[in-house]
């Protein structure tokens, strides 16, 4: 395959639990592609170092720089110092969106391959990386989506044994079906930014017929589909092994606390039990979900009106 056909980029982002390592593990066998082994991204990592602005313009980079190899999760990008800084030298840096992206160059001058980057929640970044990456790079997006009620069940009992020192659950069924609205609502804003240089994967699509998305993901990426791709066996070992005494299942008030409020997107997913697809009490929810949205929009433009006149 030659070069000017392949990508240099690729960014996955979606909701926790909902299929985006796997989507990570199964593109990174393809021989043009290496995947970051890390589940978060490399923009969410900078304001975590402390006493740093937004403003890196006259920051200590070396530092700054070192301090995120040394202290958090950006030391799997198996980078130096050296190798990230030699980038800002032909790449200025004056804010954590640059400095970002040259992490991401870097990484891609020293494999050589396509750099696929994965963290629920970077889709919330698409419009950022689009804005701050140089022109030259190429680079498309993913987004993964996954029943909201299922992906929650997932997140809640895994929490639970992942963190069984904490003694309480990672998330509420509210706060969940907030974030998983908000998701989606970004994926959307995406696509209407992004056009045709965004995908979109359905978990479930990909259970139940593998070779089917994958077929079509990879024509999206320019990238030839091999049985190495397709036989990869998930490598993520499922939390809940060992801790048979957490039962999976969601309570009521959890189902109608998902389902009330992400009721329309789980409509537009095909997430909706066949019962509710069409009926006059599922056009009446539509509309009233619709005139809270609108309600909500015209508080919030309310609120910046009001702050550039003050």
């Amino acid at each position: 395959m030659e070069k000017d056909n392949l990508l240099d980029f690729i960014f996955v982002g979606g909701m926790p639990r909902s299929g985006t390592t796997l989507i990570g593990q199964l593109t990174s066998q393809s021989k043009d592609v290496f995947g970051i082994k890390t589940d978060n991204s490399i923009i969410n990592y900078l304001p975590k170092i402390k006493n740093v602005s937004f403003d890196l313009t006259n920051s200590d980079l070396d530092l700054v720089i070192h301090n995120l190899i040394a202290n958090t999760t950006a030391r799997k990008w198996k980078l130096t110092v050296e190798e990230v800084k030699s980038v800002t030298e032909e790449f200025p840096v004056s804010n954590w969106y640059d400095l970002a992206i040259c992490f991401m160059i870097a990484a891609k001058n020293k494999f050589k391959k396509i750099i696929y980057i994965k963290s629920p929640g970077l889709e919330f970044y698409f419009s950022k990386i689009e804005q701050h990456l140089p022109d030259k790079y190429a680079r498309k997006y993913v987004y993964v989506v996954r029943s909201p009620l299922d992906s929650y069940l997932s997140m809640k009992y895994a929490g639970l044994a992942w963190r069984n020192k904490i003694g309480r659950l990672v998330d509420t069924s509210v706060n969940w079906a907030f974030r998983w609205r908000q998701s989606v609502n970004m994926y959307l804003l995406n696509k209407e930014l992004l056009k045709e240089n965004i995908f979109l994967i359905r978990h479930e699509d990909n259970l139940e017929d593998r070779e089917k998305v994958f077929k079509k993901y990879f024509e999206f990426l320019g990238l030839e589909l091999t049985k190495k791709v397709l036989n990869h066996k998930n490598e993520r070992q499922s939390s809940l092994a060992g801790h048979s005494e957490i039962k999976r299942e969601l309570t009521r008030v959890e189902i109608e606390n998902i389902s009330n409020y992400c009721f329309d997107y789980m409509k537009l997913f095909d997430y909706l039990p066949e019962s509710e697809r069409s009926n006059s009490y599922t056009d009446f929810r539509l509309t009233e979900i619709d005139f809270m949205e609108s309600k909500e929009i015209a508080k919030t433009l309310s609120k910046i009106i009001i702050k550039n006149i003050i």
